[in-house]
């Protein structure tokens, strides 16, 4: 009796941690804490030494190795990552106002040359005040609004806002909103920052090589090997019960 006692205990801890293992992976996608608990539960099994459980643990080998063949997410990794991208945003050019050059080809945006002399009067001085402020420049795309210094320091503080955002739809393992604050942040980089910089140049890289990551990758179906283990029970008891009768 003590025998069978013991027998029966170590079959329900495997059970029990084949629960564990199911809820750890279903529920928080715990790929380490599922395999180790599949791995307990087989130990429970073997300690049995009642050949009766082979067929469990056959599925719980697939189970297992199903496990062990899904991409890991290095979630610790990619977080320093990010926190290392927040560090050099801080260090990139943003496009600002350039004082020092001179406007080109600014008399072409007026219509029609004015009539008198004193149209022509105004219109130097207006251009000669402007041509301070205003820079024209030939770019490969449109450029994106040059800011002062004080909107600068405001649009690095929001990009860092954003990239919190990312980090903590990593760590919730939500892939969507994970993508679109990526996203969202080259696009705001793309816009403000010069992208003639290098550095500005492998920001983007690395924001779209973080885009491509599947932070949740599919996970295997490893509830057969529980319900082999209840099927097993189940026929046991019906034939001790049986056997009783």
């Amino acid at each position: 009796m003590q025998g069978k006692d013991n027998m029966d205990w170590l079959v329900s801890e495997a059970e029990y941690l084949m629960r564990i293992a199911n809820h750890r992976l279903i529920l928080e996608r715990d790929i380490n804490s599922a395999l180790s608990a599949l791995k307990s539960a087989d130990a429970r099994l073997f300690e049995t030494n009642d050949p009766f459980w082979i067929p469990v643990r056959e599925q719980l080998a697939r189970d297992i190795s199903a496990l062990e063949s899904v991409d890991k997410i290095d979630v610790a990794g990619l977080s320093a990552r990010l926190s290392a991208l927040g560090e050099t945003l801080l260090k990139l050019p943003i496009l600002k106002p350039d004082r020092s050059v001179k406007a080109e080809n600014l008399s072409q945006a007026g219509a029609e040359k004015p009539p008198a002399k004193y149209w022509d009067d105004v219109w130097n001085d207006v251009k000669e005040r402007l041509s301070g402020l205003v820079v024209i420049r030939n770019v490969e795309r449109p450029p994106g609004p040059l800011l002062a210094p004080e909107q600068a320091a405001f649009l690095q503080q929001n990009l860092l806002l954003k990239l919190e955002g990312v980090k903590l739809s990593l760590l919730r393992g939500q892939p969507e909103t994970y993508r679109e604050g990526l996203m969202s942040m080259k696009t705001w980089i793309e816009s403000y920052y010069d992208t003639g910089s290098t550095a500005t140049r492998d920001v983007l890289k690395h924001l779209t090589a973080l885009h491509e990551i599947d932070i949740t990758p599919e996970l295997p179906d490893i509830t057969t090997s529980l319900k082999s283990l209840e099927a097993a029970r189940e026929k046991r008891d019906k034939a001790a019960r049986g056997e009783a009768g």
